[in-house]
């Protein structure tokens, strides 16, 4: 999955490879290779390139498909230990849509 991703946005940054890999050191064959997920970039740069991209290392990684970086929470939400697993993934799923939902209407009302 990071294969493609990075390949997305690599390409929606109008980059080639060669240039890519220059901004890391590294060559293009290793940006092909990340891309054909034939090898599997190390976890600082999987980190440093998702801070190029401005997307969420989860995202690179394919957890979620949401590019933007979880919301800052401020408070902890603690849950019942008790709760099914089942229930707490769909809690996750709608917190994550509600922080895309209100980061999608937040920078819409910026721009205006």
């Amino acid at each position: 999955m990071i294969g493609e991703r990075l390949s997305e946005l690599r390409k929606d940054m109008g980059l080639s490879q060669q240039e890519f890999g220059k901004l890391f050191n590294l060559s293009k064959r290793t940006i092909s290779s990340y891309e054909t997920d034939e090898t599997e970039p190390p976890n600082h740069l999987i980190v440093e390139f998702a801070r190029y991209f401005d997307v969420s290392t989860d995202y690179l990684l394919g957890t979620t498909k949401y590019p933007k970086p979880y919301c800052l929470k401020e408070s902890s939400l603690f849950l019942p230990k008790s709760m099914p697993l089942a229930m707490k993934r769909e809690l996750e799923g709608f917190l994550d849509y509600l922080c895309y939902k209100y980061r999608q209407s937040l920078e819409t009302s910026n721009r205006k």
